[in-house]
């Protein structure tokens, strides 16, 4: 019982202070304390993946880099709620209304009902080059707020806290090593 009192004030301080979970695997790709670009590499397939410490915690939106024989961008998009939106396509505008708008096709996507009475809507799917400096063009103008909407049947609107867009920047910028 002393376990599990213990568990839960330690993860009820993650979720107050917003500290991200570093998976198992992942290691920091340099030594600086402030580090926010994790690696882990699968030796089997000879692949590994860059992660950025913002997509840790619950996000609506992920990019991250994959590298093997090529490197890659994927994109990853999550909803978790009590009723389904059956999301078919996102767009992530700026305070601009710039948008940048992403298709897909619905069997692409993974679904899961999980207890409690919530349900889980995903996709992770391959970013091209253009679509990703479309996004980095997007959150590099002189905007502070960036929004994203999962729409389908139903939409729901989020918008990025300050950690998520710098997430974003890195990783893309890492990716066209600007």
């Amino acid at each position: 019982m002393k376990n599990i009192t213990s568990i839960l004030i330690i993860l009820g301080l993650i979720l107050l202070t917003g500290c991200a979970v570093i998976p198992t695997g992942y290691l920091p790709v340099s030594n600086s304390e402030n580090e926010m670009v994790y690696k882990k590499h699968n030796e089997f397939k000879d692949i590994s993946f860059y992660r950025h410490k913002a997509f840790f915690s619950p996000s609506p939106i992920e990019i991250y880099i994959g590298e093997g024989k090529l490197t890659y961008l994927r994109i990853k998009f999550k909803y978790r709620g009590s009723d389904w939106i059956f999301f078919e396509n996102a767009t992530i505008i700026n305070s601009e209304s710039s948008k940048v708008k992403i298709s897909f096709n619905s069997y692409d996507k993974e679904t899961d009902v999980l207890s409690g009475s919530s349900v889980v809507e995903y996709i992770d799917e391959s970013l091209s080059d253009y679509k990703a400096k479309e996004i980095l063009n997007l959150i590099n103008s002189n905007v502070d707020v960036i929004k994203v909407r999962l729409s389908g049947k139903y939409y729901k609107d989020y918008v990025l806290n300050e950690s998520q867009i710098n997430g974003l920047k890195e990783i893309l910028n890492i990716y066209f090593k600007e």
